[in-house]
């Protein structure tokens, strides 16, 4: 079990650190376990992206249809498209 401490890590420690962060960069396998997880990272933003849009649209003609009739859907409207300026 690792203990906490409060006190920063002293010189030696951070070269410590440091080579270690190295050693693993310089890791053939720990690359190309990044660059996996880089990928799916990206996919999964990609996906994220195109439901969100779909959402954005189905909500855009749904106000378009009965936005006459519920008006407060056009306030939310906006609000939904400041998500969408937010996200990107």
């Amino acid at each position: 079990m690792s203990t906490i401490t409060t006190s920063p890590p002293t010189d030696e420690d951070k070269i410590k650190i440091y080579i270690n962060i190295v050693e693993k960069a310089n890791d053939k396998e720990n690359i190309i376990e990044s660059v996996d997880e880089i990928k799916k990272l990206g996919e999964a933003a990609r996906s994220s992206d195109t439901s969100f849009s779909k959402i954005t649209h189905a909500f855009d003609v749904f106000v378009q249809d009965y936005g006459q009739v519920y008006p407060e859907l056009k306030n939310f409207s906006t609000e939904w498209h400041g998500y969408r300026k937010v996200s990107s």
